[in-house]
């Protein structure tokens, strides 16, 4: 009788012509593995004469289901999110209902994902943030994932709406309140959540005759540090201000799109002798409801439930990982924002 030898997972994968994660995820029973990947590697495994423990790895049926959620925040920005992380923890309870087990993790300007995911020991990724590179995108190839929101289409099969409705409803908002000339304060400028939103309230903004004036702004991070230069940042976002306030016909209305800067826009109008309010009307998205409570007057805000996008993202997941086809086979999920009146 042959004696079997002892086979590494990097010789598997070179023989089947897959990468090391996805037979680790096929010889720990996770889910969402083609089967032609799953007859390649056992293919492997047989040539290679692997020793009958790494071959009992997929017989174990009592494995705990592991997720893993990853914000993508090259800039550090997408850290400061109190929507974003109220809807990680609304995953989180909502899997722990399920008895799955969740890891968190960043990713940085460095682009490494956690050694977990690499190792092929998680089930699934929820992504949320910023975009990645295309060689993270091709380490995640295969393992059922998606975004927490709509600006990735196409990249991960499946995507939760809500931008477009959200850009659209501040531009019918300001319009209604009789503005005709409105701004868009686009910070960060690169982000592509707020390249979304603003050209769709841009939309909104022309179907009804009026124009829009972009401002913006790009966030630098503190001297080795990962918190964003606030103060620079105001300073930039000063300068747009004064902008603004020299143009003919000046801006009488605008859209945050992000609640976090919102306090920074006040701070600056303000300095410009512009009343928030009286002599320029503010709508933006709620994301830091403590922030919101402390201006006066509070500005109009367009808010998603949080705890619906959540339970949507985990009931795909997990769709996605019973049924490894379901990647292919995408479907969108529109979860519709509301306004809430201002002061």
């Amino acid at each position: 009788m042959d004696k079997k030898r002892s086979v590494s997972v990097s010789m598997v994968a070179k023989k089947a012509g897959v990468s090391p994660a996805t037979v680790s995820r096929i010889l720990h029973g996770s889910t969402g593995v083609s089967e032609d990947k799953r007859k390649r590697v056992q293919e492997a495994l047989d040539e290679l004469g692997a020793m009958p423990r790494m071959r009992g790895l997929d017989n174990s049926s009592n494995k705990n289901r592991t997720i893993a959620v990853l914000i993508v925040s090259p800039d550090g920005l997408h850290t400061n999110s109190a929507d974003l992380y109220r809807t990680i923890l609304a995953v989180e309870s909502i899997l722990r209902s399920k008895r799955i087990d969740m890891i968190f993790g960043t990713i940085d300007e460095e682009a490494v994902l956690p050694r977990a995911v690499l190792a092929g020991k998680v089930d699934a990724v929820l992504l949320a943030g910023a975009d990645y590179p295309s060689r993270l995108r091709s380490m995640l190839e295969g393992m059922p994932s998606l975004w927490l929101s709509s600006h990735h289409e196409g990249q991960s099969g499946f995507t939760l709406a809500g931008n477009e409705d959200i850009g659209r409803m501040a531009g019918d908002y300001l319009i209604e309140r009789g503005h005709r000339h409105l701004a868009y304060f686009k910070i960060p400028d690169s982000h592509p959540v707020h390249g979304t939103r603003g050209e769709f309230f841009a939309f909104a903004a022309s179907r009804a005759g009026a124009t829009v004036e972009y401002f913006r702004s790009e966030p630098t991070r503190l001297p080795g540090g990962d918190d964003v230069d606030w103060e620079a940042l105001y300073e930039d976002v000063l300068k747009q201000v004064q902008r603004l306030k020299a143009m003919k016909p000046r801006p009488t209305g605008a859209f945050v799109p992000v609640g976090m800067f919102v306090g920074l826009i006040y701070r600056a109008l303000e300095a410009c002798g512009l009343r928030p309010g009286k002599d320029m009307e503010v709508i933006c998205c709620e994301q830091n409801r403590p922030l919101i409570a402390s201006l006066q007057p509070r500005p109009a805000r367009i808010q998603v439930d949080t705890h619906l996008v959540a339970q949507c993202a985990v009931e795909e997941i997990m769709r996605q990982m019973e049924d490894p086809g379901a990647k292919a086979r995408p479907i969108k999920i529109s979860v519709a924002p509301q306004l809430i009146l201002g002061d």
